[in-house]
């Protein structure tokens, strides 16, 4: 064997080492690897800018929100899992109750429950919200007041519509009304998300939501970006962060010229990450986009009131990394992305479902995970201390390493004229094509492990049982379309003919939007009949997700 100086062996060469989001890494980190952070300017204390730390005062130790993603069947179904979960300590720190509703497949891409068409995908990963009937069916015995509404609905916020005119109908003040709504549907183009209209016009509804929330309901949040969606279509860590915040500085944008103010505006302002199984990439990944986001909204926008600086950061645990073989397992798996998200100072968990590979989440399975969160809580005494892995020389050196990736993709999305030009010259897509292609191949490979995927595969009679959520669309497609019939008939059909004209008239000039579609909604339009006048109006995206023979085809 050739020998090195002084007769000593040479050391072995190391292999290049990589976070799953590509960001090199060595095997042992010490104090030399973070020398020139500075504390106050670049870490800070918890609940002081820049925010890496988290946005609470360190004395309040880590808090955060849980609130399941919930909702299928009949809305009296969804209703009924909503009060469920509820016993089980659904809620926010304060203990007020929480949820965040989804909707089924027909009602996001705007068609109503009877069109035949739509009918196997009735009430699946969500209610159907064709009126403000089923708004109210899901709402029944829920108090407006004194709980989290979060509606998981794309613009044009239909749902929220509804909730607004039911809290009229109930005579509850809308600025009692306290919840949060996606409300983005910018970032479908690059996720798994509806995306029904162009850009421009997404941002035109995205906007006008925000204008009518921010005068009149300023406990409700009314942009949630959904970066989970782009993470589940296979982007990374630093990708997630990175095209969210340009989305987010869109929509500022697009507030700011139609006359919003910046710190009237900051408070609706909200992310909805995913989270992964790298855990102190995922941990730096929240660390990083916080203290990114605080230096735009100090520095680019001039927000004055440094609580408007606060990244306010809802979290859900991955779904698509939850595979079908060894479904029990997805338990430990779920909770692990739990506490990263937690370490990494999410203010709302949703941990996701042992059994989404397969279906809707049973009853138990929603239970558990919702329990998971429990076990964080009130038995690891994590909870104690704000951003506990503060000071750690691995994870101050990721969450800087984070921070540049993040910079490095918004000094990009700048250059191309902002985060709407680049999805029209197809950037965006293509970073996260080429994510896709590697982590294909890093499966492939076998050099990233999935247990029970890829590597210690079960054997078929080591399979486990799981109970699997039965549904059937058939049924819920004939229920709903029995009773959209009778609405149709006993509904005031002169009132609903002059709301729609006038909703036609705001949509086809420059008008204001979102208070006619709470008066549709007191008048019992449906959403095919709101949708069909934005679809004609504002065009389809040609890049939607749904093909135009696709409905022909399944």
């Amino acid at each position: 064997m050739k020998k090195g100086p002084q007769g000593k062996s040479p050391e072995p060469q190391e292999e290049p080492r990589y976070t799953t989001g590509g960001i090199p890494i060595k095997g042992v980190y010490t104090p030399q690897d973070i020398k020139d952070l500075d504390y106050t300017e670049q870490i800070g204390n918890p609940g002081e800018y820049p925010f890496t730390r988290g946005i609470y005062k360190g004395s309040r130790g880590i808090i955060f929100a849980q609130r399941p993603v919930l909702g299928y069947g009949l809305p009296e179904e969804t209703n009924k899992r909503i009060k469920y979960l509820f016993k089980y300590g659904m809620a926010s720190p304060s203990g007020m109750p929480s949820y965040n509703l989804t909707m089924d497949m027909t009602s996001a891409y705007g068609y109503d429950s009877d069109d035949p068409r739509m009918a196997q995908w009735v009430g699946v990963s969500g209610p159907p919200c064709n009126s403000i009937q089923d708004s109210e069916a899901i709402l029944e015995g829920i108090p407006l007041e004194g709980v989290y509404h979060g509606a998981l609905s794309y613009a044009p916020n239909w749902r929220v519509a509804h909730y607004i005119a039911i809290a009229d109908n109930r005579g509850v003040p809308r600025r009692n009304l306290v919840g949060a709504t996606l409300n983005d549907s910018l970032h479908g183009p690059i996720g798994e998300g509806v995306h029904l209209f162009p850009p421009r016009a997404c941002l035109r509804l995205i906007v006008d939501t925000l204008k009518f929330v921010t005068a009149e309901m300023p406990r409700f949040r009314a942009c949630d970006v959904q970066a989970y969606s782009s993470r589940e279509a296979g982007c990374t860590a630093p990708q997630e962060a990175a095209f969210a915040i340009a989305d987010m500085i869109e929509v500022v944008q697009g507030c700011l010229e139609k006359g919003l103010d910046i710190d009237e505006l900051s408070p609706h302002l909200t992310f909805f990450f995913a989270c992964y199984s790298d855990f102190f990439e995922e941990v730096a990944k929240f660390r990083a986009a916080r203290k990114v986001w605080a230096q735009i909204m100090k520095e680019r926008f001039k927000a004055k009131d440094e609580r408007n600086w606060r990244m306010r950061i809802q979290v859900k645990t991955s779904a698509s990394t939850l595979p079908a073989q060894y479904p029990l397992l997805n338990i430990f798996r779920s909770g692990l992305q739990a506490l990263s998200a937690i370490f990494g100072g999410a203010s709302g968990l949703n941990i996701t479902c042992m059994d989404e590979a397969f279906s809707a989440p049973t009853e138990e399975a929603a239970r558990i995970a919702l329990l998971t969160g429990k076990v964080i809580e009130h038995e690891t005494g994590i909870v104690r201390v704000a951003d506990p892995l503060a000071g750690s020389y691995y994870v101050e050196y990721l969450t800087r390493e984070m921070e540049k990736a993040i910079w490095d993709y918004l000094e990009k999305i700048d250059a191309m004229g902002g985060y709407i030009a680049a999805l029209d010259r197809g950037y965006l897509q293509r970073e996260i094509a080429a994510a896709n292609v590697k982590q294909s191949y890093d499966l492939d490979s076998g050099k990233q492990v999935i247990v029970g995927l890829n590597r210690f595969q079960p054997e078929e009679e080591e399979e486990a049982p799981i109970e699997i959520f039965e549904q059937d669309p058939m049924r819920t497609h004939k229920i709903m379309s029995e009773r959209l019939q009778k609405l149709r008939a006993e509904r005031d059909n002169g009132r609903v003919h002059d709301v729609l004209a006038e909703f036609r008239e705001a949509v086809s000039g420059d008008g204001y939007m979102m208070p006619i579609m709470v008066e549709a909604a007191k008048a019992h339009c449906t959403t095919a009949e709101i949708f069909g006048i934005l679809k004609e109006v504002l065009g389809e995206d040609k890049n939607c997700l749904i093909p135009p023979d696709w409905f022909a085809r399944v």
